[in-house]
């Protein structure tokens, strides 16, 4: 395998990088290819549907083309449009504008001419080459601004004397403008300079060892940037250009029969189309080189692509950072070892274009942190043609002082390099108050037993923003379409439910772009359409007096459209906190009690209703009662044969059916509830008061079996701590992943840091983070002065919210605003909840932690955590001989879903079953579980 690693020159020695001279990058395309025609004029250049060209001819028509330009005046780096039909003829025109000094702009035959002149205006073409064919369309549609060059009124025989000069400059020289939409449909003229892709070349030449000997496939549209590679690559190396159009890859079997009827040694193509070509078939058409690119490709097909050739490559990179910056070898060994669930690796940058993963100030994150790639070297291409202030955005300069492009993909680097990639960072929602992406719906939905393949995306909607995926479904599955209401079912089963999409779309076939890749844009529109479309329900006139009421609470409570008898809840977007307050109205409208429970056991408007019809049915309509989930400690589980678990902090979601398999019923104990708010206890110890009497007031005498998770841990620790010094027993506690404990009895010396304590230093600190920032936007407004205005109008608007961010005023907002609808809960404060609450819940955490000082506790504990940091070797030092602590791989928000769930749950159920007390083994502390 070859090495991608980072450069090394040594300024006494020619700059060589890789096995090319550095000099190399400042020459012109052109010249590469002059070289090569040159050397080898009689060879085969281009072997197009009914015409070949070799070397020599395609060289004569290239200067036919470019003396026809400079002789009708074109400007030093004049953009000048491409119209035309997918023969040979069109390559020499590329290469004409190159050498002539001119950078060319696709324009694509296949889409409008609508769409043709808007491009062509965006750009500022004066002159567009076009043929027979596109000229007929184009002419009568265009102004006097816009000259028309029949392609063939250029040609000269190749006998006729060639005198056009030596080529244009190439290095920082503009080489071609290419159009991309991104995700808001916009055109965006990217500026590319001979540079760029020059190296970009020559980095590929040297991955793919590629030589005279190879045949390139070429299908892809000239208005899409890998066509840069599939066109220039053979060209520079004197191999061949199989030319042919892109609807040979919608033709089942025609890509495959072109392959072997040309001897194509490469082909490249994005992962969507890959799966087309490989559908059904026993076998493909053996490879030199294969290449997926332009998505993310899924684990399993990246594994079926790596079996089809020698060289096997997974390629990243945006048209901002010149076609591909990253690369992946899939067809070593290891090559999928660094795979995410959804996702193959995007392996290591290449050479010249490094890549740094920073956070939202810019600044570099660790190994295996998540964050933003910014590219840079020379894979940065110029900037946005005639857009400065989006230029400004997103081509940015760090503190070394080098030029970097944010690709707003979030991905995370391996300790050898190797790039993760998890999505976008504009493509994430926020989902009550949980930041999703997309993708991460995705690798869910694939695994659902019904789907063959999925694609998600975000949606714009009257309540903002939510993930739709677009599904198709196995052979056995087409036949219902229901199936995607009872996907969302499945899923709210084993994840949370801020990662159950709100739509769920099935087609025969995901749609595709012109490009070939999964049109998500498409899947969008659909899901708007639908989310303005009035919904029938069939069943409406025949709901029950019961659902009609039920209904309303719900649409009141999620703040959703039409409701039909069978929509789930959870699939609805409803959460744990949704749960409690359509619960407690729920309660005020029948006049029962509802546990927790109740709405995971029957998630659907139907099956819910038929549940209170038959509570009602059984109280006899009785006065109601006080509920259990307005105090502190509410029943989530009720089945069990054992004595209640009570568990400090827990997510309500584990009142799901199967998640609790332990034997007992289980308790959640809060410090926040409905119609009480947060509590008014000032420390853990009076919290912890609080919660021994609701404790009681369930199971009035030990043994007590206790358990907390995170800032519950802390809570739980003092609670055994209380009822043991009352003299009952505790049987069991245990400690889910728990906040180490600001101070700790047996190590007065050994303190966590309080945020509070020393306010005055993370004012001090505050400003010091702020101030960095705001030098930094100075910064770039001083190297950008024409750009300043709009740069500052847009980036120093978040001056604001940062302060508060820093100063720790929005966590006290977010806080009071909790609070309030805790107490007073109404239609108000529900509107006034912030997305991202949970700031609330740990600002009140904090607040009455911080002078908790942690006991030593010698009962018997088992305490899971996720790794052996400080969390673990601060409770080793905590908690007494009689203590397990156990290690699960997970993450501390993963840690409540499966496969974690089902570990830590195993170990307790285990631990409980056991007779009365832990005798836990010798070196306890060591064990770890996988």
């Amino acid at each position: 395998m070859m090495s991608f690693g980072p450069p090394s020159i040594d300024a006494a020695q020619p700059a060589v990088v890789g096995d090319w001279d550095l000099a190399e990058t400042t020459r012109n395309l052109y010249d590469l290819f002059d070289e090569r025609a040159r050397a080898t004029p009689d060879a085969v250049a281009i072997v197009g549907e009914s015409s070949t060209l070799t070397y020599s001819q395609l060289r004569h028509l290239a200067l036919d083309v470019s003396a026809d330009l400079r002789n009708a005046g074109l400007d030093r780096e004049e953009v000048v449009g491409v119209f035309m039909r997918r023969t040979p003829e069109v390559i020499a025109v590329l290469l004409g504008i190159l050498h002539a000094g001119g950078a060319y702009v696709p324009l694509d035959p296949a889409e409008p001419t609508e769409r043709a002149l808007l491009l062509a205006e965006r750009a500022g073409l004066r002159r567009v080459f076009v043929d027979a064919t596109t000229a007929t369309r184009l002419a009568p549609l265009c102004g006097k601004t816009l000259t028309l060059i029949d392609v063939d009124a250029v040609h000269r025989t190749p006998s006729a004397p060639l005198d056009t000069g030596p080529s244009a400059p190439g290095d920082r020289s503009l080489a071609y403008v290419m159009f991309t939409s991104g995700s808001t449909g916009r055109p965006k003229g990217v500026e590319v300079e001979h540079r760029n892709v020059v190296n970009l070349l020559l980095a590929a030449q040297r991955a793919f060892e590629f030589d005279a000997r190879d045949r390139y496939l070429a299908v892809s549209t000239l208005s899409f940037d890998i066509s840069v590679v599939e066109v220039f690559l053979p060209l520079i190396c004197g191999a061949s250009l199989v030319l042919r159009d892109k609807q040979l890859l919608l033709t089942q079997g025609a890509t495959a029969a072109a392959i072997e009827q040309h001897g194509v040694t490469v082909f490249q193509t994005g992962p969507s189309v890959w799966k087309l070509l490989l559908e059904g078939r026993a076998a493909f058409p053996r490879l030199r080189v294969a290449i997926t690119t332009g998505e993310a490709v899924p684990p399993v097909l990246a594994d079926r692509v790596a079996k089809l050739a020698d060289i096997v490559w997974n390629l990243y990179g945006p048209t901002e950072t010149t076609i591909w910056c990253s690369g992946h070898r899939l067809d070593l060994p290891d090559g999928l070892d660094d795979a995410t669930a959804c996702a193959a690796p995007v392996g290591a940058c290449w050479p010249n274009m490094p890549g740094v993963v920073v956070d939202d100030d810019g600044d570099e994150v660790d190994e295996g942190t998540p964050g933003e790639l910014w590219v840079g070297g020379l894979a940065v291409t110029r900037g946005y043609r005639f857009d400065a202030e989006r230029t400004a955005e997103r081509y940015v300069a760090r503190a070394d002082g080098e030029r970097y492009y944010r690709t707003g993909d979030i991905v995370e680097k391996t300790s050898s390099g190797v790039l993760r990639f998890f999505g976008r960072n504009d493509d994430q929602v926020q989902v009550h108050g949980v930041r999703v992406e997309p993708m991460e719906v995705e690798e869910l939905v694939i695994e659902d037993r019904a789907v063959r393949q999925a694609a998600a995306t975000w949606f714009d909607h009257a309540e903002g923003r939510s993930i739709v995926v677009g599904v198709v479904l196995h052979d056995d599955e087409q036949e219902d379409r229901e199936v995607t209401g009872s996907l969302r079912d499945r899923l709210a089963e084993r994840v949370p439910t801020a990662l159950i999409p709100a739509r769920v779309i099935a087609y025969d076939q995901l749609p595709l772009t012109p490009n070939g890749k999964t049109d998500r844009i498409a899947i969008r529109t659909a899901a708007e359409a639908l989310d303005h479309q009035p919904v029938v329900d069939s069943a409406d006139a025949s709901l029950t007096p019961t659902e009609h009421t039920l209904r309303a609470i719900w649409s009141a409570t999620l703040r959703s459209g039409p409701i039909r008898r069978n929509d789930s809840f959870f699939g609805l977007g409803g959460d744990s906190l949704a749960a409690v307050s359509m619960l407690l109205d729920a309660e005020d409208a029948f006049g029962i009690d509802l546990p927790i429970c109740t709405v995971y056991e029957a998630p659907t408007l139907g099956e819910l209703s038929h549940r209170i019809d038959r509570l009602r049915k059984d109280s006899r309509l009785r006065p109601p009662q006080p509920s259990s989930t307005r105090g502190s400690a509410f029943e989530l589980v009720q089945r069990g044969s054992g004595r209640p678990v009570f568990f400090c902090a827990i997510e309500t979601h584990l009142a799901r059916d199967g998640a609790w398999r332990v034997d007992a019923p289980l308790y959640a104990v809060n410090y926040w509830t409905l119609g009480r708010g947060f509590s008014r206890a000032g420390d853990v110890a009076s919290l912890a008061a609080e919660h021994v009497r609701d404790i009681r007031a369930v199971q009035a005498h030990g043994p007590y079996r206790l358990a907390g998770y995170s800032f519950g841990g802390l809570v739980a620790l003092e609670i055994a701590q209380q009822l043991r010094n009352a003299g009952d027993e505790v049987e069991m506690l245990f400690l889910l992943d728990p906040t180490e404990p600001y101070r700790r009895a047996n190590s007065p010396d050994l303190q966590r840091r309080d945020l509070y304590d020393d306010y005055r230093k993370t004012m001090r600190a505050a400003d010091e983070r702020v101030a960095h920032r705001l030098a930094r936007h100075a910064l770039q407004m001083v190297r950008h002065p024409t750009d300043a205005v709009s740069y500052a109008r847009k980036r120093l608007s978040i001056a604001p919210m940062a302060l508060l961010q820093h100063h720790d005023v929005w966590p006290w907002i977010q806080y009071r605003i909790v609070d309030l609808h805790g107490r007073r809960p109404n239609r108000v404060t529900a509107r006034l909840l912030p997305e991202d609450r949970w700031q609330g819940f740990w600002y009140a955490a904090q607040r009455i932690a911080r002078n908790y000082v942690a006991q030593t506790y010698d009962g018997p504990t088992l305490a899971v955590f996720l790794d052996r940091g400080e969390r673990h070797d601060a409770w080793a030092g905590i908690l007494g001989e009689r203590a397990e602590l156990r290690v699960v791989r997970s993450s501390h928000g993963e840690i409540l879903a499966d496969p974690a769930l089902h570990q830590w749950i195993d170990l307790l159920a285990d631990r409980l079953d056991a007779a009365g007390t832990l005798a836990p083994p010798q070196e306890a502390h060591a064990h770890w579980v996988a």
